[in-house]
């Protein structure tokens, strides 16, 4: 990747001209059950929760992902800036460490450890996020989020919970414009995880091409499950539940790790 000295604001802007097609009807809301759906999944199954034990069924009523949807419903996400992901982060990671502020002293670019990752020179993290929150706002909500979920995967501008946070990110574009898509989205990312942080490092060498071929099949996925009575439901339990599994006493239960 080219992103040694941050993300290039021609990575985002170029998102402008990607053709983010929306499924059919995603932008009227099935209405508060779809995505409560969604936002105790976030909450409560794709990290341990120590209010409901991340147990089958005990997360439907746990006040954590109450919690969840109401700090969706409160972001600010028509007028980000900087600061803006700061406040986010610490709604969707409030366990995470160092959640008061950006990282000062190192951006890793990639996984830290793998392969082809470094740390990228000394940047102002806060004045960068401020001139791509600023390159975007005139965007249209999809390729917006994208644009967003590039910035935080790149730069990984907080020490911990940034995975966290883009989850949080897309679940509160679904809420603020009613689009159920998002909140499918906020998990999708997280199931093909892999597929998307190629998607992303593609896009960040100015090649979005991956970036629109993941939504397109994203795309795909949530007209197949819309189209089958319960099908939400069952991929939520197959495709995510399982994900990964461990015992815990007599308990078993499953969770995904961040």
């Amino acid at each position: 990747m080219k992103v040694r000295y941050g993300l290039p604001e021609s990575s985002v802007i170029g998102l402008r001209g990607c053709d983010f097609v929306l499924p059919d009807g995603s932008d009227h809301s099935s209405g508060r059950r779809f995505r409560e759906m969604f936002a105790r999944v976030l909450s409560c199954r794709l990290r341990h929760c120590p209010e409901c034990s991340s147990i089958t069924g005990s997360h439907l009523g746990c006040r954590r992902g109450d919690a969840y949807l109401k700090s969706a419903g409160k972001c600010g996400i028509q007028e980000m800036h900087a600061r803006s992901l700061i406040s986010m982060h610490s709604r969707f990671a409030a366990d995470s460490a160092g959640r008061s502020d950006f990282r000062v002293r190192r951006v890793w670019v990639g996984a830290e450890g793998a392969p082809h990752s470094f740390v990228a020179a000394q940047i102002d993290v806060q004045s960068h996020l401020s001139k791509i929150c600023g390159s975007i706002a005139e965007m249209k909500p999809a390729p917006r989020l994208y644009a967003l979920l590039l910035a935080i995967d790149i730069l990984h501008p907080f020490e911990d919970g940034n995975g966290r946070l883009m989850r949080g990110l897309a679940c509160a574009f679904a809420v603020q414009y009613r689009c159920d898509f998002f909140a499918f989205l906020a998990v999708y990312i997280k199931v093909a995880q892999d597929d998307f942080v190629h998607a992303l490092e593609m896009a960040a060498d100015d090649v979005p091409l991956e970036l629109h071929g993941f939504h397109a099949r994203a795309v795909e996925k949530y007209q197949c499950l819309m189209a089958e009575p319960g099908g939400f439901e069952r991929w939520l339990d197959e495709s995510v539940i399982r994900k990964v599994e461990w015992m815990c006493g007599d308990v078993f239960r499953r969770h995904l790790v961040d």
